[in-house]
């Protein structure tokens, strides 16, 4: 068991975004909101405007009856670099 006070990662994620652009294979992301899911399955989830974001609430509903995605997920923004 950790320590109270001591930071532990309880999950580990990885995304593999590439953000090298002079990569022959590599995939570029668009700018806007990408969600990752944690599911058992990458399958299990149907996207095609199932969901929707419900500003009221802060989270991520089904459309039709308004139930919260039952899977653990963050929110991340791609957007441009200025300097």
């Amino acid at each position: 068991m950790a320590e109270r006070t001591r930071n532990v990662p309880v999950q580990k994620f990885y995304l593999g975004l590439d953000f090298n652009e002079t990569a022959p294979m590599g995939f570029r992301l668009r700018e806007g909101n990408y969600i990752a899911v944690q599911v058992p399955d990458e399958t299990i989830i149907q996207w095609d405007g199932r969901w929707i974001y419900d500003r009221n609430l802060g989270t991520i509903v089904h459309k039709a009856d308004g139930s919260p995605l039952e899977y653990n997920y963050l929110v991340f923004r791609v957007s441009r670099y200025q300097d």
